[in-house]
């Protein structure tokens, strides 16, 4: 399991204000302080196969909190 995938799994972890719920395989809804919600995820393959549908959650992604 990567590091980032054990931040989704333990939303605790993730800065004040952002949430993340399991969607179902590897895929979760992150939900931003200002209210912007994602479908995201961390397995390559996934994110390959739903391109333009989930972004992966890493730097760079609009998803992911700096």
């Amino acid at each position: 399991m990567c590091e980032l995938q054990r931040c989704l799994d333990a939303p605790f972890l993730l800065p004040e204000g952002w949430s993340a719920t399991r969607e179902g395989g590897p895929h979760w809804r992150v939900t931003t302080p200002g209210g912007s919600s994602y479908t995201v995820t961390t397995d390559r393959a996934a994110y390959e196969y739903t391109a333009g549908r989930v972004e992966w959650f890493g730097p760079g992604s609009p998803a992911f909190p700096i």
